[in-house]
């Protein structure tokens, strides 16, 4: 079982790679990431998803949450682990909106435990949709290609930042 710290620390060295990634360009073809983190929560969460699973957490340990706000109608992303821990890499995309002005600065990576009221208080628990298929591979056509490119170059920066 990981504990929070290791998921945060994860976390936050895949958020730092995909950050280099996407300011290089080394997006490919997915070039909403030019926007990043705006508009990217779903497919950032998957490329977070499969660099968890690397790091040896089952992925029947990982869930994705689609959810709106309460109010407003935001939608967004994130992983659930092991039933204890949201971990978003993408939340900071709401700074700036007022709906969210309360938790600003929202941090651009954070790992918390699912009963912890915060940013995620203002998204509707009744109407979260749980998808158990997460990682690049969960996606048809040529989409898991567009990730793998992603995701090779954000584990290449990691890989290079570690030796």
């Amino acid at each position: 079982m990981i504990d929070i710290r290791k998921l945060e620390s994860l976390a936050y060295e895949f958020r730092k790679a995909l950050e280099l990634v996407v300011d290089k360009g080394l997006y490919g073809r997915l070039t909403n990431f030019r926007y990043f983190p705006r508009e990217c929560c779903r497919y950032t969460s998957d490329l977070l998803a499969e660099y968890l699973m690397s790091k040896g957490i089952p992925k029947r340990n990982i869930k994705m949450i689609e959810c709106k706000t309460i109010k407003e109608g935001y939608t967004h992303c994130w992983l659930l682990v092991n039933d204890a821990f949201y971990v978003d890499i993408s939340a900071d995309q709401f700074n700036g909106q007022a709906y969210f002005e309360k938790y600003e600065p929202i941090p651009n990576c954070c790992a918390v435990p699912c009963k912890t009221n915060y940013f995620y208080e203002c998204f509707d628990s009744r109407e979260m949709h749980y998808i158990d298929n997460v990682g690049i591979n969960s996606y048809g056509g040529d989409v898991p290609m567009k990730l793998q490119v992603i995701y090779d170059a954000v584990v290449q920066k990691i890989e290079r930042n570690t030796r």
